[in-house]
């Protein structure tokens, strides 16, 4: 698979295959709550920050679709603050050696806070890809 971060911006799709023979076995994306939702933006109480909803999701060519997170994203003039960062995928590979793609998610929005996630195929219910087993949060100063 790989081991260099990935970057995820809301409707960009991230190809994954185990099996390079294989052009793409998963699907990675997050998709914008509120277009899907056909919301506006939700507005805080102070300044012109907004707050908008995304949900950070995976699936497979056997049509499984896995919400695996939503999160929030805060904005300010339409773009990302400085101070923020887009949710990630840290790592994908077959930890468990299923067979199966396994995941190790960061979805902190916070420079200055680290939030992964590990999700295993193996423990994973019916109709499901994966589920969580471990997070470890780290906050600085």
């Amino acid at each position: 698979m790989f081991s260099e971060q990935q970057y995820l911006t809301p409707n960009k799709v991230l190809n994954l295959s185990l099996n390079s023979a294989i052009d793409s076995d998963y699907q990675i994306a997050i998709e914008d709550k509120q277009n899907l939702e056909n919301k506006e933006f939700s507005f805080e109480r102070q300044s012109n920050t907004k707050t908008r909803k995304y949900i950070f999701s995976v699936s497979d060519n056997s049509s499984i679709n896995q919400n695996l997170q939503e999160f929030k994203h805060h904005y300010s003039n339409n773009e990302l603050p400085s101070d923020r960062k887009p949710p990630s995928v840290f790592w994908a590979g077959d930890l468990d050696r299923d067979g199966k793609l396994d995941l190790l998610i960061e979805s902190a929005s916070h420079a200055n806070v680290s939030s992964l996630t590990l999700f295993l195929s193996s423990p994973a219910k019916e109709n499901k890809l994966l589920e969580p087993v471990a997070q470890f949060v780290t906050q600085g100063c």
